[in-house]
């Protein structure tokens, strides 16, 4: 593998590398790098015959239960936490109901940029003005502008 000393670590040149080379440093360096990462094992409260609560892991609860004896302990719902603040499903309507109203607003503005560009274009073909159908709003009021100028004359 060829290596260039560039600071304090040698930097690995890819250019020079086989694709078994690159395959192979890749490998390693994703292996390096999941080798870090720990994972906390997830545990369970089990009751013994004896009625004594203990931890367990989860990967061996089935052999408490089982083989033991051991029976699951009883899990406790999440007590709701009553607020004064609106639900959150009543803020969503508004939410929603506001980017309605903004998304129709927007659709009413486009249509009506649409139907003031046809009438330009419309307004253009009566003087027998040549455009291109490419043009903007801007270009078309200049364009009938000019076309009036010349038919006013």
């Amino acid at each position: 593998m060829p290596v260039v000393m560039n600071g304090p670590g040698p930097t690995v040149n890819y250019i020079g590398m086989s694709p078994e080379e690159r395959a192979k440093q890749l490998r390693d360096q994703r292996a390096r790098e999941h080798s870090f990462q720990r994972i906390t094992p997830s545990t369970v409260k089990l009751i013994s015959p004896d009625g004594v609560e203990e931890t367990v892991l989860q990967d061996n609860m089935r052999d408490y239960v089982r083989l033991k004896g051991y029976k699951l302990a009883e899990q406790k719902p999440k007590a709701k936490v009553k607020t004064d603040a609106p639900d959150d499903a009543q803020e969503d309507e508004t939410v929603l109901d506001d980017a309605v109203k903004i998304a129709v607003a927007r659709e009413n503005e486009i249509e009506t940029a649409v139907s003031d560009i046809e009438a330009l274009r419309t307004e253009l073909k009566e003087l027998g003005v040549e455009f291109d159908q490419r043009w903007g709003r801007r270009r078309l009021l200049a364009e009938l502008t000019e076309a009036r100028a010349k038919k006013a004359e």
